[in-house]
């Protein structure tokens, strides 16, 4: 699928899109069907493939189906539950599958740059988390910055994907369960506490993903389609766990993003027609439309101010990062002249909010890129000349993690801002990625 390709709901409209290159699977990496599913704003490749759990692994999923009961309270107007259309799956934004001989390509052609070994007692803050398919299916496995203390975190059936961290310690999950024989396809979030354990959130359904969460920890807001194409849910997180329904919408609602005073969410809905960008109050209350350009608008992300949301948009042909103020005013592109780029995505706000990491994408090979948001000049931290994702800034700004198969297969790296001491953090046969760098009160020792 083409990079600026995806799905459409049922009107015809294109759904929200983002940069995902789709990783190069390493050697003894099972071939299988993938979906590429968006979590928080980056995307993750998910194989459908038979399941097998590490031997002796201890198993600390709750039961089964196992979602506690969770009302699901209706909003004044609410509609009758809304069918999905027949034959239509919900739009996975899906980009780029196996760049053409891409991985022949790299052996062939492109000797891999020096990369330090994991730099022991460089005492880094925070942990990394990530997805790894070193014992079979996805699983979300966390390490130190150094590569020190590396522990399986996830286990038992099915895949798990990192979404963002929970106020107060620990991750917010989304766990996916696929039958190859009849090609079902389930989605559950799940909270993984300080210590390890796993519990369901919502029941599964055919889709429970996008999550992004009101730093205060008062709820969380989800794409969810129990009852629609896509709709967005709120969550509440003090109290009862009840769910209620915010948008119904027959074309989709999708990318929420909680502003951080969790007052308002800016979200995608292609209810007027193109996808477009849109700000709610945090209850369902005022929708109102942000951007009028032609084209898709997809993946708002509210600054750490909240005062200003970047999001992708292909107006201008193909996909660009612009900025503008909740309020759809001074709206203008992040980058300026030509960098050489046939898209950009993958919108990383730094913890100061004065940068945003990005990949660029040539046409053939992705890069990290980081930009300041007053306008300054772009600066792109590899080589392109390989395929990279999924940057996440650590705690302090300071560094960036991300995946890359500048070796052959898919690691996680980790890089100074400046550009400066790359070093890869993981090593083996299996693919490594989508990090997530959480400060170090995330998990217990």
């Amino acid at each position: 699928m083409g990079i600026l390709d995806a799905p459409r709901g049922p009107s015809g409209a294109r759904a929200s899109t983002t940069l995902a290159p789709s990783r190069v699977r390493g050697a003894g990496v099972r071939r299988a069907a993938r979906v590429t599913l968006v979590l928080a704003g980056a995307a993750l490749s998910c194989k459908g493939a038979p399941e097998r759990a590490p031997e002796g692994a201890p198993e600390r999923r709750a039961a089964a189906d196992g979602a506690p009961p969770v009302a699901e309270a209706a909003t004044p107007g609410d509609a009758a539950p809304t069918p999905d259309p027949a034959g239509e799956r919900a739009p996975i934004r899906l980009h780029v599958e196996d760049l053409p001989g891409a991985k022949a390509e790299l052996a062939k052609s492109i000797a891999a740059p020096k990369v330090a070994p994991p730099a022991a007692g460089a005492g880094l803050p925070g942990w990394l988390v990530f997805v790894s398919e070193r014992e079979g299916s996805p699983a979300i496995v966390r390490t130190r910055p150094e590569g020190q203390d590396l522990r399986r975190m996830s286990s038992g059936t099915g895949s798990d994907y990192p979404a963002l961290p929970w106020p107060g310690g620990g991750l917010v999950v989304v766990h996916v369960d696929e039958d190859p024989h009849d090609e079902s396809h389930q989605e559950r979030l799940d909270r993984l506490d300080r210590a390890g354990v796993i519990t369901p959130l919502v029941p599964r359904s055919p889709r429970n993903r996008s999550p992004s969460v009101d730093p205060a920890g008062r709820f969380l807001i989800f794409e969810g389609g129990s009852r629609s194409f896509s709709d967005l849910y709120r969550l509440e997180l003090v109290g009862a766990p009840t769910t209620r329904r915010l948008t119904d919408d027959v074309d989709g609602n999708f990318d929420p993003s909680v502003s951080p005073d969790g007052r308002l969410v800016a979200f995608v809905s292609s209810r007027d027609g193109d996808a477009e960008i849109y700000v709610m109050e945090a209850d369902g209350r005022r929708p109102r439309r942000r951007t009028v350009a032609p084209g898709s608008d997809s993946s708002p992300s509210f600054s750490p101010k909240g005062d200003t949301i970047a999001f992708l948009s292909d107006r201008e042909g193909s996909e660009r990062i612009f900025l503008m103020s909740p309020e759809g005013l001074a709206e203008r592109r992040l980058t300026s002249g030509d960098l050489g780029l046939v898209a950009e995505g993958e919108i990383t706000w730094s913890p100061t909010g004065d940068r945003i990491a990005w990949i660029g994408h040539d046409g053939r090979h992705t890069a990290l890129w980081v930009s300041p948001v007053d306008g300054g000049e772009a600066r792109r931290l590899t080589d392109g000349r390989a395929l990279e994702q999924s940057p996440a800034w650590s705690p302090t700004g300071q560094h960036l993690a991300f995946a890359s198969d500048r070796d052959g297969d898919l690691e996680i790296h980790r890089i100074a801002a400046d550009g400066a001491d790359l070093v890869q953090i993981t090593d083996d046969p299996a693919a490594d990625w989508l990090p997530r760098w959480l400060p170090d009160d995330a998990f217990d020792e």
